[in-house]
């Protein structure tokens, strides 16, 4: 018979195994499928400009084409950032993400629904305009074209809404698929991490560079003391040289006894020649 513990810690993560952001793998770089996300999120992007520039032209046709582009374009980001907010934060509850409200990704799908549902209205109504006109019977009073509003969902509007629902889908579906913060924490890092290791090796760099200029100015010190005292012991010997030559010519000069004694008496500063480097080495050791 065994017995089985069951005072075990569960650990947090068992109720999110295969959902949550716990793969390693997933560090190592995205998939070739996140660059053909981007690919076609771009050509969407650029379907729902096309077709957000003719709502645009049709609601406000006082506008100059300048803000009419640019209104576009900001039309079309936000639109798109909704659906891949909607996609990205429902993958992040999924995930077992708690500072993500639940009602934050119904939030975004409803903001997209709305802006899509305006510009569908305003296309279904530029329909409705083309269509007014009624053809006049001979006998049968004329009515108006304004006489009520009516809506027929043509060919414009069903591409409106057709394009509109599939660049949603991609921008949601994509950012469901692709969003990963700990993949981004982690490139993140990397980033950080070369770029510190760049600045280190400039720094070793001018370190290498400052001691290689001490070691020549310690060099040059050295040399210039050398000098210093080869040309000092130089200078002495000239000047023995110069005292000895000068006792001779004042003891010829003088033709004393008693005082050339004086003169050959030991000299109270005698010179002293340098001795050899080795000789110095080798009292030392």
């Amino acid at each position: 018979m065994t017995v089985q513990r069951t005072d075990r810690p569960r650990f947090e993560g068992d109720r999110q195994q295969g959902n949550g952001y716990d793969d390693a793998a997933l560090l190592a770089g995205r998939p070739l499928g996140a660059f053909m996300y981007l690919l076609v999120l771009v050509a969407a992007a650029a379907a729902d400009y096309g077709q957000f520039y003719g709502v645009v032209k049709v609601v406000l046709p006082e506008l100059t084409e300048r803000m009419v582009l640019l209104i576009v374009a900001g039309f079309t980001a936000v639109v798109l950032f909704l659906a891949h907010a909607a996609g990205a934060t429902l993958r992040d509850r999924r995930a077992g993400v708690k500072w993500i409200h639940r009602a934050l990704p119904w939030l975004c799908l409803c903001g997209w629904l709305l802006l899509g549902a305006a510009g569908c209205y305003v296309r279904l109504g530029e329909q409705s305009d083309s269509l007014a006109g009624v053809i006049q019977r001979e006998g049968e009073p004329l009515v108006s074209g304004t006489a009520g509003p009516e809506f027929h969902l043509g060919p414009a509007a069903v591409v409106f809404l057709a394009l509109y629902v599939a660049t949603g889908l991609v921008a949601g579906i994509g950012g469901y698929l692709t969003h990963n913060p700990a993949h981004s924490a982690h490139l993140r890092a990397r980033i950080a991490k070369a770029l510190a290791a760049r600045r280190a090796a400039r720094a070793a760099l001018a370190m290498q560079v400052a001691n290689g200029n001490r070691q020549l100015q310690a060099s040059y010190q050295q040399k210039a003391v050398e000098v210093l005292r080869h040309e000092r012991d130089r200078r002495l010997a000239l000047a023995e040289e110069l005292k000895q030559h000068a006792r001779l010519v004042m003891a010829q000069r003088a033709k004393d006894p008693a005082l050339t004694d004086a003169f050959i008496e030991p000299d109270r500063n005698p010179y002293q020649p340098p001795r050899p480097r080795q000789a110095d080495n080798e009292e030392e050791r």
